[in-house]
């Protein structure tokens, strides 16, 4: 805004002041005008971030649907592994050669897990636009997202220590038969491994085991905070509370 000089002398100082009074009023209009288009712009910006945020959420837990489909699905298969491997052990504990057991196996998944998103809610940090959220509803974000990073860091345990498995199956030359498009089965002739091969297998697998279930743990607490989330909590209290009532069975009404 720009102040220009009056248009005629002033003279006495009623026409000063009615001069300063409307210089004054003018400032204040502008400023006044200024922060509310600065508000509404922030209105704007919170609305925009909070959809982001919704959205990224809806895809997660359509991601994580399958993912521990995933999970279960090689939990599965690597428990009947871990079973013919130890079924086998115990016949040759009892002086009995065993049998192939291939057979038994179910068929593996062979989709592969997708890490759920985080990318809005670190560019909203990066960028210093959380400011713009209530606090109570940024912790709550906060504490979704904190799963994330637990999930996180419990798969990139899992991925790192795989390398024990795929050292040990690469030493004994496994060969794995397609049965159908995203299924594999892994031809596996224990009766060719020695029984210290095969007690070495078993404990591989049962770590895997307990990778796995890990995996799942980790991703089904995830999977319901942001359930939660998406169910329409707007604290951090009522996300915690909303995922209790969410882990409780429906009541069963009296006579029915």
């Amino acid at each position: 805004m720009e102040v220009h000089l009056p248009e005629h002398p002033i003279h006495t100082w009623k026409d000063f002041w009615i001069h300063l009074g409307t210089i004054t009023a003018g400032l204040l209009i502008a400023i006044s005008l200024e922060q509310s288009v600065e508000k509404v712009h922030h209105i704007y910006q919170r609305n925009e971030l909070e959809a982001e945020l919704h959205e990224e959420a809806v895809r997660n837990q359509a991601i994580m649907k399958l993912d521990l489909k995933v999970l279960a699905d090689n939990r599965e298969w690597t428990h009947a592994l871990r079973n013919n491997v130890d079924a086998l052990l115990e016949a040759r504990g009892k002086g009995k050669r065993g049998k192939a057991v291939t057979a038994k196996l179910p068929l593996r998944n062979n989709s592969q897990m997708i890490m759920p998103s985080e990318a809005v809610w670190v560019t909203a940090k990066d960028s210093s636009l959380l400011a713009l959220l209530p606090r109570s509803e940024a912790e709550m974000y906060e504490d979704v997202y904190l799963q994330h990073d637990f999930l996180r860091n419990v798969i990139d345990r899992a991925f790192a220590e795989d390398d024990n498995m795929l050292n040990f199956e690469n030493k004994v030359a496994f060969e794995q038969v397609s049965q159908a498009p995203d299924k594999i089965a892994v031809a596996l002739d224990l009766t060719k491994l020695s029984s210290e091969q095969l007690q070495q297998y078993s404990t591989l697998l049962t770590h895997e085991l307990t990778q796995g279930s890990q995996m799942i743990d980790f991703m089904k607490y995830y999977a319901d905070e942001n359930n939660a989330l998406l169910s329409g909590a707007e604290t951090e209290e009522e996300l915690h509370q909303r995922m209790v009532e969410m882990a409780q069975p429906a009541t069963v009404q009296a006579g029915h």
